[in-house]
């Protein structure tokens, strides 16, 4: 979680809190400025801020010239909602052609 150097809020306080300690686990507090997570964007799955009004326009300058995404919506607190900002879905398909032709698969067929 990178939060930005300087910001004190009550949201900074409970996280630096005993249960907010408890809630993050071993995942790390990075305190850093926007020029260094723009630096940080390669290495990044993904940057996700908590309103939009919060996003810097620096990072977002540099993120569009990546094409790298930067999650904006409102943080929502039903969590399959709020989970569907981290999913990446990936199908498989296998088809058979319209006319029958099987491929490499047609060997596999022969062979019994």
């Amino acid at each position: 979680m990178s939060i930005p150097k300087g910001l004190n809020n009550t949201i900074n306080q409970f996280l630096n809190a005993s249960e907010g300690r408890h809630l993050i686990g071993n995942n790390p507090l990075f305190y850093e400025a926007d020029i260094a997570l723009i630096k940080s964007i390669s290495k990044l799955d993904r940057i996700r801020y908590a309103a939009s009004d919060r996003e810097a326009t620096k990072v977002f300058e540099a993120a569009a010239q990546t094409e790298f995404y930067i999650a904006r919506t409102p943080v929502m607190m039903e969590g399959r909602i709020e989970l569907l900002q981290y999913y990446r879905q990936k199908s498989v398909c296998t088809n058979y052609h319209r006319y029958g032709n099987l491929g490499e698969r047609a060997l596999q067929y022969e062979a019994i």
